[in-house]
């Protein structure tokens, strides 16, 4: 999917069951490094700050939402 000016890139929904919630890009590129030596997909990752938090526009950092969070599919390459 590609993101355009003026439309729909994401929706809204309750976080899913078993994701895991980072606070750091650190933290995020553990979980996708971790999930790749596995052999496995990445988890589906709540956010909580770092640069792609703040891109997809983050506020709040000390509060976790999981009745209605932003959702993203974002391709992070091979």
């Amino acid at each position: 999917m590609s993101v355009e000016r003026g439309r729909d890139w994401g929706g809204t929904g309750p976080l899913p069951e078993g994701a895991v919630i980072v606070s750091t890009n650190a933290e995020l590129r553990s979980v996708v490094a971790d999930a790749r030596r596995a052999g496995r997909d990445p988890p589906v990752v709540g956010l909580r700050g770092g640069d792609l938090w703040r891109t997809l526009g983050g506020r709040e950092p000390d509060h976790v939402y999981v009745d209605q969070v932003t959702l993203a599919t974002v391709d992070i390459g091979s």
